[in-house]
C-alpha cells in the first residue's frame, strides 16, 4: 500500500462527473495496491458499491485494471441504495442476528388487515379494495420515513394542540396510528423487521463490529450518494477505520458556503443527497480530495462546471453574470461557453415516435464505427421498450436494463389471458386470445378451423355449455359449416372436449365471489395446463411469475371474498409494477435506467 492509504491522507474523494467511475477507481487501486503484479493484492478488501449491476461491473472492472489477468477479486457486496429494494448483505445481517425481514406481499396485506380493522372500528365502511389502496401508500410513507432517518412517529400528537385541529386532521393523526403504534408492535409480536429498519439495523451492527475489532484490510464505499442512513451509517464508520476510503460520484467541489446552503434546502437538487452526506460526515465539498492519477481534460471541466451553474438554485442565479466570469478560464466567457458545449448536441423531436427512432438511429449510428460504444439513459420505460423494439427492425437486440414489465412477458401474458377467458369461457374473443398465444399447447390449423367453422359472426350462445352443444350439432346453422369436414369436426371437437375436461375440473363458478388464493391456483392451473412445457414457468420471467402467483395469495387474503373480475385488476395491476430483464446484453450498446448509469459511461451518451 502506498499514498493512497497513508495514515495523514484524505479519507473521501470525489471522481468527476463525466469520468468513467469504475475504470478510474479500478486503475487507480490497481496501482496503488500492484494488482498487475500480485494477482492477491485486493484479496482481503471489501469494497461497497450502490446495487447489484454495479456489483458485477465492478469485479469486470477490476479483471481489466489487472491487465485482463487472473485475479483474487475483494468482498464486493451491494449497498442497496435509495431506488432499489435490495436487501442488506447477508453478512451484516448475520451479525446483528436480525429477525428475518417481512416479504413485501405479507407486508401489504397485514398493512390491509390494520387499516380494515380502523374503519372497522370508526363505524365506516370502506371496500376492501380502497383498503388495499390505503395500505399501500402507508407503506410508501414507511419506506420514505426510513430513508429520511429523521422522522419521529411519536412526535405526531404533539405537532399541534387537539384544541386546533380540525376534525378531519384529528382522524388523520389517528389514521397515522396505524404505522405510530399499531405496526411496530405487529412486527414486534410476529417477530419480523420492515426492510429499511432492517437494513439500518444490520449497518449499525457492522459498524460496531469495526469499531471493536478494526480491519487490516481496506474498506472501500464507492459510487454511493448516501441516499441511506444505512450507507451513511457506514460511511461514518470506515472514515474512523486506518484503511477506510469513501469515494463519492460527481460531488461538485466548487460550491461555495452561500450555494451548499441553498443545495441543502433543495431535494430537488441533484447534489441534495452528497451535500447531506458530507454534513452527516462534518466536511465541507472543499475538503474533498479529487481521485489520485484522475486527468481532467480542460473542456471536461469547463463543461462541468458550466453544468453545475446552470443546476444552481434559483437564489444562487442572481448574480449568474459574476457567477460565469467566476468559472471562465477563458479571456471572453462566450469561448468558455462554446469549448464546454463542444461535443454536446441538443436535438428536438416533434412527437414520443419521433424521438424513439431518432434515439434509434443514432445507436445504430454507432455501430458503423468499430469498437465505439453508446448508451441511451432515461426515466422513460416506455421510450426503453420503444427504442428497443426500433431497433429490432435491423436486427439489432438491445433490451431495456430495466427489463420489460411481466405482463410483456410470454408467461405473463398467457395468465392474463387465461383470467380474462375464465370470466366467459365462451366469449370468442377471449377464447381464440388464449388459443392463439405463442405457448399455447394445441395445433394452430385446428384453433383456424374452429375460429372459421363455429366462432366467426354473431353470438349465438350464451355460455360454455351452449357453445359445446353447437358444436355437436349435426344440422349446421351457419354457411361455413356446411363445407366442414368429418376429420376437421371431429379435431375441433377433441380440442373443446380437453378445455372442457380442464375447466370442468376447476371448481369454479365464475358469477360467484371467491378468495384471491382459489382465483389464483385456478389460474395457475389453468396456465400449466394449457402451456407447452415448461412454459410459463420458465426462466427468470417465470420464475418471477411462480413469485407474483404466491405473493398475490398473501397480498389479497385480508379482502375475504371478491369478484373474480377484481382479481383479475389487481394481477394486472401488479404485473406492470414488476419487471423481468429480457434479451442478450449487445456489446456497444445499452438502455440504462439513471440508477444503473450512474457508474458506467459509453462514448456516446444519450439523455
Amino acid at each position: 500500500m502506498t499514498g493512497l492509504f497513508a495514515p495523514d491522507g484524505p479519507k473521501v474523494f470525489s471522481i468527476p462527473a463525466g469520468a468513467n467511475f469504475l475504470a478510474e477507481l479500478t486503475r487507480t487501486l490497481a496501482q496503488e495496491t500492484g494488482l498487475k503484479n500480485d494477482p492477491e493484492a485486493l484479496a482481503d478488501a471489501l469494497i461497497y458499491v450502490p446495487n447489484r449491476r454495479s456489483e458485477r461491473a465492478l469485479g469486470f472492472a477490476l479483471h481489466q485494471a489487472a491487465g485482463g489477468k487472473a485475479c483474487l477479486l475483494p468482498n464486493i457486496r451491494a449497498l442497496g441504495d435509495l431506488e432499489t429494494d435490495e436487501p442488506p448483505p447477508s453478512a451484516e445481517a448475520a451479525l446483528a442476528d436480525l429477525p428475518p425481514v417481512i416479504s413485501p406481499a405479507s407486508r401489504i396485506g397485514d398493512l390491509t388487515q390494520l387499516v380494515m380493522r380502523y374503519f372497522e372500528h370508526t363505524g365506516r365502511h370502506m371496500p376492501a379494495i380502497a383498503c388495499l389502496a390505503a395500505a399501500k401508500e402507508l407503506a410508501r410513507l414507511l419506506d420514505q420515513a426510513a430513508l429520511s432517518g429523521e422522522i419521529d412517529w411519536g412526535a405526531l400528537d404533539s405537532l399541534v394542540p387537539n384544541a386546533q385541529l380540525a376534525k378531519h386532521w384529528q382522524q388523520s393523526l389517528e389514521f397515522l396510528e396505524i404505522i405510530s403504534k399499531q405496526w411496530p408492535a405487529h412486527l414486534a409480536e410476529s417477530s419480523k423487521m420492515d426492510p429499511y429498519t432492517r437494513r439500518l439495523e444490520a449497518a449499525r451492527a457492522m459498524a460496531e463490529h469495526w469499531q471493536s475489532a478494526p480491519p487490516d484490510a481496506p474498506v472501500i464505499i464507492a459510487g454511493s450518494t448516501g441516499a441511506t442512513p444505512a450507507s451513511r451509517l457506514l460511511m461514518q464508520a470506515a472514515l474512523a477505520m486506518p484503511n477506510g476510503l469513501i469515494v463519492l460520484p460527481g460531488l461538485d467541489t466548487d460550491l461555495d458556503s452561500r450555494t451548499l446552503e441553498h443545495v441543502s434546502e433543495t431535494p430537488s437538487h441533484p447534489q441534495f443527497t452528497l451535500t447531506r452526506t458530507l454534513k452527516a460526515l462534518g466536511l465541507r465539498p472543499d475538503q474533498v480530495a479529487s481521485w489520485p492519477g484522475l486527468i481532467e481534460p480542460d473542456q471536461h471541466t469547463a463543461r462541468r462546471r458550466l453544468i453545475h451553474q446552470a443546476l444552481a438554485p434559483a437564489q444562487s442565479t442572481a448574480d449568474w453574470t459574476a457567477n460565469l466570469a467566476s468559472i471562465n478560464t477563458h479571456d471572453d466567457p462566450a469561448d468558455f461557453v462554446r469549448d464546454a458545449l463542444q461535443g454536446l448536441t441538443v436535438i428536438d423531436a416533434a412527437d414520443d415516435t419521433q424521438e424513439a427512432l431518432l434515439v434509434s438511429v443514432l445507436l445504430r449510428q454507432t455501430l458503423a464505427q468499430n469498437g465505439q460504444t453508446a448508451a441511451l439513459v432515461t426515466p422513460d420505460a416506455g421510450l426503453a421498450r420503444h427504442v428497443s423494439a426500433m431497433l429490432k427492425r435491423w436486427k439489432i437486440d438491445v433490451a431495456p436494463s430495466a427489463g420489460l414489465p411481466l405482463s410483456q412477458t410470454d408467461g405473463g401474458s398467457l395468465a392474463l389471458l387465461i383470467a380474462e377467458w375464465m370470466l366467459d369461457p365462451s366469449h370468442p374473443v377471449a377464447l381464440m386470445a388464449v388459443l392463439n398465444h405463442p405457448h399455447c399447447k394445441f395445433q394452430k390449423e385446428t384453433i383456424q378451423k374452429l375460429d372459421k367453422f363455429f366462432l366467426r359472426g354473431p353470438r349465438a350462445w350464451q355460455d360454455w355449455t351452449a357453445l359445446i352443444a353447437r358444436l355437436r350439432a349435426p344440422e349446421p346453422d351457419h354457411p361455413h359449416r356446411a363445407k366442414i369436414s368429418e376429420s376437421d369436426k371431429v379435431e375441433i371437437i377433441d380440442l373443446m372436449d380437453q378445455l372442457n375436461a380442464l375447466l370442468n375440473a376447476l371448481p369454479l363458478e365464475t358469477g360467484h365471489a371467491l378468495s384471491g388464493t382459489d382465483w389464483y391456483r385456478h389460474v395457475a392451473e389453468l396456465a400449466t395446463a394449457l402451456a407447452t412445457s415448461p412454459h410459463p414457468w420458465a426462466g427468470d420471467a417465470g420464475s418471477a411469475l411462480s413469485t407474483l402467483f404466491r405473493d398475490m395469495a398473501e397480498l389479497t387474503a385480508p379482502l375475504g371474498t371478491q369478484m373474480p373480475a377484481l382479481w383479475n385488476e389487481l394481477l394486472q395491476g401488479e404485473m406492470q409494477l414488476q419487471t423481468v430483464s429480457t434479451g442478450a446484453i449487445h456489446p456497444n450498446l445499452v438502455i440504462w435506467g439513471p440508477l444503473e448509469a450512474r457508474l458506467q459511461t459509453a462514448d456516446l451518451i444519450i439523455l
